[in-house]
């Protein structure tokens, strides 16, 4: 079986990369035990990367399977 997938899109390329900078920066503030945030803005800020990751994923999910002509499998 040969399945061949569409590139990654680029809106979710965009979506990956802010939700994984806000991830690698609540991680950093977290670990140096800095005062730039409460750990309350910290927590928030882990949630709204990991939802930025989750929404570009959402949009990756759609382009390789519900546009047509994106994906093929052959048998």
């Amino acid at each position: 079986m040969k399945v061949r997938l569409a590139p990654i899109p680029k809106l979710a390329k965009i979506f990956y990369l802010i939700g994984v900078m806000a991830l690698i920066s609540s991680w950093f503030i977290f670990q140096t035990q800095s005062l730039l945030l409460s750990t309350l803005h910290t927590q928030q800020l882990f949630i709204l990367g990991a939802l930025l990751v989750s929404i570009g994923s959402v949009i990756n999910l759609y382009f390789q399977w519900f546009k047509k002509g994106q994906n093929q499998i052959d048998e």
